[in-house]
């Protein structure tokens, strides 16, 4: 099993070939045909809150920046990439559904066939999709939850494992997470120079990997917001618009923590400090780290599934906060159908419109489809965005003909001759009204789970790696062309490095390590650099070393007697490729 990961943390992808408890179901040879209910419309979205002006409820002495972050040693931000300053919305098809017609009251919506449901497989593509986008900097907000987590913490404002530094004011508001009653959330001003901190320190149950995600309401006197996620590499920053995306759970990647709590490797800060000219003050509500087990019970029990293995309904369920509608996700038909609008409807209440431009983000669905050919397609729906077309066009044609290009080997057999590369239907997760129309989207029909020759690529990590960045220069080439100023320039990410090596002097504490140049593969381009991270654990990276466009680096004055462990990423204007194979 090899893991793809966005840097710095790593995202595990699992490709699950059967799953257990499954009934017998016949495939859909018209997998989303019909999907969309014109009744179950979309709730408006509450509208912005500016937070008073008025004196702090609560003040503390001036932030001491060298004592807070003594003990960590900052490890990387995202990079920037083809997609910095865009929000790429996402989600995949199916997963565990509520149905009272089935005993125990829960079933997969599609069956299995060559060794895989389509429910996990959309899962496992979403993964890579979301690994990709991130290391081309975009904003990463997806409707079913990412990595493999079963365990989850969430820390409010009002948690006593939150701790706070600077001078902060408690909100008024009615939008909010946490428990009715509670302090909404609090907020801070903007500073050029970091004055106040919000140290959210989870008691971790076991140590492992946790996806991170954070819960702020947006408006606009917000601005791209700095989290400081502590983890057993260090130290990563991240950005987050929120002018721009908030009222749910926004992606912070995925880090390693070790068990118990301990705030120097394993916690996230929230910062005063100012990143663009955007927005006056930052808010710190609520942080979540790990998914879960599914915990909804209509009747029957919960499903005992882990909650990225449940339908989109209910993570959209588990995003609400105080004062949002559970029309969000509860409509007028079944859990399945519900699991078909609730995606859209969620992103229009996540996206703040009001910032930027319709350019400025996108929504990508996974599929794949049950019958009929061979090939990926990207989706028309009957009621479509205003670029929708030409969304599906180019993601279509980009795994088609990427792929086509890869060939056999390394795939285990060539892909389609398809040319056709959209289809148009009735696809409610892409309708323009739940999405108000507010930016374009599609769903990518990645291949055809019936076909045994497409689903031994599906069920390939090369397939649907190889898919993954197609459909992400799909979504650069998209924005480029429907862009009038400030375009993504079309610039895709390079492949790792391979053939990484390490080797320790024997005298004077220096390892070196040396690797190959990637080939350009399906459309990536050449490195114009090379980024080295290290770790002592083999789990947890940071420490991160720009070393330029050269394929070798000794690192030197290491202390004696320690493990190490590196990995080699490369980067050019696009972004950061995934990382090397660990080298110890």
């Amino acid at each position: 099993m090899s893991r793809f990961q966005c840097l710095p943390g790593l995202g595990l992808t699992v490709l699950l070939l059967s799953a257990p408890g499954l009934s017998a179901q016949t495939p859909d040879p018209d997998d989303h045909t019909s999907q969309f209910n014109p009744q179950d419309v979309p709730t408006p979205q509450s509208p912005d809150w500016t937070e008073p002006s008025g004196a702090p409820t609560q003040s503390f002495g001036p932030v001491q920046t060298q004592s807070l972050f003594a003990n960590t040693a900052p490890s990387a931000q995202q990079q920037r990439g083809a997609l910095s300053d865009k929000i790429v919305y996402m989600n995949s098809g199916h997963g565990w559904t509520h149905d009272t017609n089935y005993s125990p009251p829960w079933r997969l919506q599609r069956g299995t066939g060559n060794l895989m449901n389509e429910d996990y497989g959309n899962l496992d593509q979403l993964n890579f999709f979301a690994s990709y986008c991130f290391n081309a900097g975009a904003t990463v907000v997806s409707f079913r939850p990412l990595g493999h987590q079963t365990n989850e913490v969430i820390l409010d404002n009002t948690s006593p494992a939150v701790t706070w530094a600077g001078s902060w004011s408690d909100s008024t508001s009615t939008l909010y997470y946490g428990a009715p009653g509670a302090t909404p959330y609090r907020f801070a001003s903007m500073a050029a120079s970091e004055s106040a901190t919000a140290t959210y320190t989870p008691t971790i149950p076991v140590a492992g990997y946790y996806p991170v995600y954070c819960w702020t309401r947006h408006g606009s006197d917000r601005g791209d917001q700095l989290y400081r996620i502590r983890h057993t590499g260090g130290e990563t920053q991240i950005r987050i618009p929120h002018h721009m995306v908030g009222n749910g759970w926004a992606y912070l990647c995925e880090y390693y923590f070790n068990a118990g709590a301990n705030s120097a490797n394993g916690s996230v800060v929230i910062s005063n400090l100012r990143g663009t000219a955007a927005g006056s003050v930052v808010i710190a509500d609520a942080v979540r780290f790990g998914n879960g087990m599914g915990s909804v019970d209509q009747g029957g029990g919960v499903s005992g599934y882990p909650r990225e293995d449940e339908n989109m309904r209910y993570w959209v369920r588990a995003n609400l906060g105080q004062g949002q509608a559970a029309s969000l996700y509860d409509g007028s038909g079944t859990d399945e159908q519900d699991s078909w609008s609730a995606p859209g409807k969620m992103t229009a209440e996540m996206n703040r419109e009001a910032a930027g431009t319709t350019n400025d983000r996108v929504h990508i669905s996974f599929h794949s489809n049950a019958g009929g050919g061979r090939g990926a397609v990207g989706l028309i729906t009957g009621t479509p965005t205003e670029n929708q077309a030409l969304l599906a066009q180019l993601c279509g044609q980009e795994v088609n003909v990427n792929l086509r290009a890869y060939g056999s080997p390394p795939l285990e057999f060539a892909w389609s001759t398809r040319t056709s590369y959209t289809y148009t239907g009735g696809y409610g997760e892409i309708t323009g009204s739940y999405l108000n129309y507010e930016m374009d989207a599609t769903i990518v029909e990645v291949a055809f789970h019936d076909d045994a020759s497409d689903a031994a690529i599906m069920r390939d990590p090369k397939g649907r790696s190889a898919i993954a960045r197609s459909t992400l220069h799909g979504v650069i080439k998209f924005l480029n062309q429907i862009t009038a100023s400030n375009a993504p320039p079309l610039a895709f990410l390079p492949e790792p490095p391979v053939n990484v090596r390490a080797q320790a002097s024997s005298t004077n504490g220096n390892i070196t390590l040396a690797w190959t140049a990637p080939a350009n593969l399906i459309g990536s381009q050449s490195p114009t650099n090379y980024i080295i991270y290290r770790s002592t654990n083999g789990y947890g990276f940071g420490n991160p070393v720009a070393v330029g466009n050269v394929t070798s680096f000794t690192v030197s004055n290491l202390p004696p007697n320690v493990d190490y462990y590196f990995r080699v990423a490369a980067h050019n204007l696009g972004g950061e490729s995934m990382p090397s194979e660990v080298v110890g």
